[in-house]
């Protein structure tokens, strides 16, 4: 016959329950805290990965000049910082907005700002090297790296050659700089006009500069034949190298070679004349 429970065994029987329950409650917030301790740890190693990623890319861009200020699927834009030292605005910031070909890190087309230095030929020759990548298996550097390359090279040229350009230029003649062609323009004595091609990577490297025409104004053509001219384009394309390394010195051999002619000139029509 069955013998109910006493008054002491249900009380030890309730506190074990009870007991037993505290101990799941105990297991179940201990299991939360630990989960809680993972998330934190997670979150922490992600704050760390990000900040020093963040220090990592200010380290590139103070290195490189280059910063990612956007990205929006096949469309970039890139900040560059180029310094120029020992020249007058050293520090030259640029914007380029990028388009690449779909699902690549191919150029497809791109704009700088402020639009001062021309890139059409660059963008050009990367849109030639996109499509040449596009056929390899495994491209060991993709067209947009070697644009940008490309494009902080030009901006130093430019600005380099801007500097050389008004530091060549004096009270009696006036110097100017066509990026888009390379083309130095030396407006002369009698209104003569020099034009001089700079070659690639002057004045970074020693190549020499080129006088390729000379062009007489209204007022003396009457007196500069197109013979005369030829004869000191030759003259002028002649002479050292040294001489056509430096700006300065180029245009003042320029102007001093066709002052001479036009005196020989002027001197063997009298004696015609005569």
């Amino acid at each position: 016959m069955f013998k109910g429970l006493t008054n002491d065994e249900e009380y030890q029987l309730e506190s074990e329950g009870a007991h037993d329950a505290s101990k799941f409650k105990i297991l179940e917030l201990n299991g939360q805290i630990e989960k809680g301790k993972g998330i934190l740890a997670s979150l922490e190693n992600l704050d760390y990965t990000r900040k020093r990623f963040e220090r990592f890319v200010k380290m590139e861009y103070a290195l490189t000049g280059l910063e990612v200020i956007e990205y929006d699927g096949n469309r970039i834009s890139l900040c560059i910082k180029t310094y120029v030292p020992e020249v007058e605005m050293a520090e030259q910031n640029h914007e380029l907005a990028v388009e690449l070909l779909d699902g690549t890190l191919e150029l497809k087309n791109a704009e700088i700002f402020p639009n001062d230095v021309y890139i059409a030929e660059i963008t050009d020759a990367a849109q030639s090297i996109a499509h040449r990548i596009s056929l390899l298996p495994m491209p060991e550097k993709t067209s947009l790296e070697w644009f940008v390359q490309r494009v902080q090279e030009k901006i130093v040229l430019r600005t380099l050659r801007k500097s050389l350009v008004k530091a060549a230029s004096k009270s009696r003649h006036f110097i100017e700089y066509v990026d888009k062609d390379e083309i130095i323009i030396a407006h002369l004595v009698d209104g003569v006009e020099a034009c001089i091609k700079a070659s690639p990577g002057w004045p970074i490297t020693s190549s020499p500069l080129k006088l390729l025409s000379l062009k007489a104004s209204s007022q003396s053509s009457k007196e500069v034949t197109f013979s005369f001219l030829c004869k000191v384009e030759e003259r002028v394309n002649s002479l050292d190298v040294q001489v056509c390394q430096n700006l300065s010195t180029f245009v003042d051999a320029i102007e001093e070679i066709f002052t001479q002619r036009m005196r020989i000139e002027i001197q063997s029509d009298s004696s015609i004349d005569k």
